[in-house]
């Protein structure tokens, strides 16, 4: 067990999972329109009926780094 290691992996994994995940659509004029209503926005917002998301996404993210696989 490493402590510089996992303290590494527990930083990136906590700043993505305070991110706001947010899907846009780009318009003809070149400007970004945020979609609430879209699917992915939707499974973005809750991934895991049975966690928080910020807690799923520490979690995906810390497996990634880790082991580079989720």
């Amino acid at each position: 067990k490493n402590a510089v290691a996992f303290r590494c992996v527990d930083e990136i994994a906590r700043g993505v999972s305070q991110a706001k995940p947010v899907i846009y659509r780009l318009e003809k004029d070149g400007l970004r329109r945020e979609l609430h209503d879209h699917p992915a926005a939707l499974l973005l917002r809750r991934p895991n009926p049975l966690w928080p998301r910020a807690r799923f996404f520490y979690a995906l993210t810390a497996h990634m780094a880790i082991g580079g696989n989720a």
